[in-house]
């Protein structure tokens, strides 16, 4: 998940196998979690990773 700063939401997105899928904007931290989450119930892979990329948190904005 990355804070996208100029939305103010966080983004969330999964990498499976070399290719990202977008997951949407999402106005709090836990949303975006969840959306992972079932992203990763429906997609299950050992190969399946969270991108985290937090280049700043909520609180710093």
């Amino acid at each position: 998940m990355t804070w996208h700063a100029k939305a103010g939401k966080w983004a969330a997105q999964v990498k499976v196998a070399g290719k990202v899928h977008y997951l949407g904007l999402h106005p709090a931290r836990e949303e975006a979690e969840i959306a992972v989450s079932e992203f990763r119930a429906r997609n299950p892979s050992h190969r399946a990773k969270a991108v985290i990329r937090q280049t700043q948190s909520r609180e710093n904005v």
